[in-house]
């Protein structure tokens, strides 16, 4: 502020104030100019989030240096604040001895286990699949959301993919995401864990320590090839390490890729992304399972998705007065409609190659619908859930059913290791559950809520049980 006085009256030729008309000027314009260039500075080079580089996102080159250089000293210096504030109040809190026994036997674990994986130690009690998945595959679409699968927007066909995979595999549209980003989702895959407000992936793993809970370490324990596929660059949020500690062999991303000259900040397009990884299927000696994170569904929507066929006018011809046709908002639904139907290509293709394989297909949040100012909790947060295979029964899942990303990792044990194998997961699979929660939300009876309003005092229970073993985890993975 200092500086900017001093510059001020040099420009102004003045040493005190004078209410001339020149000074009057030049103030106006410094206490326009001001705030604009901090809300500026604020959203990382943009006024708003969507086109700017928040600070979860600033690895958007290959190099850490260039990679710090994006965030400004504010943003820095929020996330520092804002990150100890998270850690410090809840998530990293004293934790006793007494209190995580009694948080594991809430959650019907094993509280004189000498371990966290052993405390969560199951049986399988479903009937396998007939024949053993040589591929399994996780797809993470980013921002795969239920909402246009929902009646009211269903005729609008950019979820042609997601109908079919009802119509053909075994769904659930009562499904949460483990947190309202990627990284918060993906946190829960790898290590099995709620949300508890921590960035994880920069953490856990770092001594040595594998967590047992996660998809990866799972999927590797049933004699399965982990392999980790990201659309985006190995720099964003140190995935490629993460991953690597979590119990995956193989990481690949964007970079692998050819560029075709279509490639966004964010990485390559999903289909090129597919393109890559059905081609390294083809040299699969051993089973092998794929997760694999999307990234083409994400601001700024800069493909040219109407070269993909993108039916922009009969689209915009079936929009309910709720969602404008604007370019803007066309473009935003046009990459839905993209992303979804280069993943039902996909999984078309691959089950030609492969008759055998195994998809499971959800998304990394919702969250984001942003066309109308009044939905409902499901058209803005819920996500839908997937399992397609030749072999996988439709009322595998039945309607009262209701999970979230935690679930898929014991589910995939649940339908392919023989009745009575051991597994470790924090929660059950998704054929023995009927209610589910996430960082803020649950759904219970069907219906879904936001926590605070939770009338179950047992679920609310469970909920902060759950919580309190993730923090407990997080702590002591040294």
């Amino acid at each position: 502020m200092a500086l900017f006085i001093w510059l001020l009256q040099k420009v102004l030729r003045t040493p005190v104030w004078q209410p001339r008309r020149h000074v009057r000027i030049w103030t106006g314009l410094a206490i326009v100019f001001v705030p604009v260039f901090a809300i500026f500075c604020r959203f990382g080079g943009a006024f708003h989030s969507d086109g700017g580089v928040p600070w979860e996102s600033a690895a958007r080159t290959r190099y850490v240096v260039l990679n710090e250089a994006i965030l400004d000293d504010g943003q820095a210096l929020y996330r520092a604040y804002s990150t100890h504030k998270r850690a410090t109040e809840k998530a990293l809190r004293p934790i006793s001895g007494e209190e995580l026994e009694e948080a594991i036997a809430q959650l019907g674990g094993h509280p004189e286990a000498d371990s966290i994986e052993a405390a969560f130690s199951r049986r399988t009690t479903s009937t396998p699949l007939t024949k053993r998945p040589h591929h399994v595959i996780v797809i993470l679409g980013e921002n795969y959301a239920l909402w246009p699968l929902l009646p009211e927007y269903r005729a609008l066909g950019l979820a042609k993919t997601g109908e079919w995979l009802e119509a053909n595999g075994a769904h659930t549209y009562h499904f949460l995401p483990n947190g309202n980003g990627t990284m918060t989702s993906l946190n829960g895959f790898l290590t099995g864990l709620p949300d508890v407000g921590l960035y994880v992936n920069y953490t856990m793993g770092k001594h040595g320590h594998l967590d047992g809970l996660g998809i990866g370490a799972t999927m590797k324990r049933m004699g399965y090839k982990t392999v980790f596929w990201y659309g985006g660059l190995r720099s964003w949020q140190d995935i490629e390490h993460f991953t690597l500690r979590e119990g995956f062999d193989e990481f690949h991303c964007a970079d692998e890729l050819p560029d075709q000259g279509k490639s966004s900040s964010w990485g390559v397009p999903d289909g090129v992304l597919f393109d890559g990884i059905r081609e390294q299927m083809k040299y699969d000696a051993d089973d092998t399972f794929y997760f694999i994170l999307t990234t083409s569904n994400h601001p700024p929507f800069a493909y040219d998705v109407d070269a993909e066929g993108f039916p922009r006018d009969t689209v915009a011809s079936k929009l309910p007065p709720s969602i404008p046709t604007d370019k803007a908002t066309m473009d935003q639904l046009g990459h839905i409609w993209y992303a979804d139907k280069v993943m039902g290509d996909f999984i078309r293709q691959v089950q030609q190659d492969d008759p055998s394989t195994l998809f499971v297909v959800t998304g990394d949040h919702a969250e984001r619908f942003n066309f109308a100012s009044d939905v409902s909790l499901w058209a803005l947060s819920g996500i839908p859930c997937y399992f397609y295979e030749e072999g996988v029964r439709r009322d595998l899942l039945d309607e009262q059913m209701a999970g979230s990303h935690l679930q898929i990792a014991p589910t995939l044990a649940e339908l392919i290791l023989p009745t009575g194998s051991a597994y470790a997961s924090l929660l059950p699979p998704l054929m023995e559950s009927d209610r589910a929660f996430n960082h803020r939300l649950y759904i219970e009876d069907g219906e879904i809520g936001e926590q605070k309003n939770l009338a179950d005092d047992a679920f609310r229970q469970e909920i902060e049980a759950a919580r309190t073993v993730a923090s407990w985890v997080v702590m002591h993975d040294k």
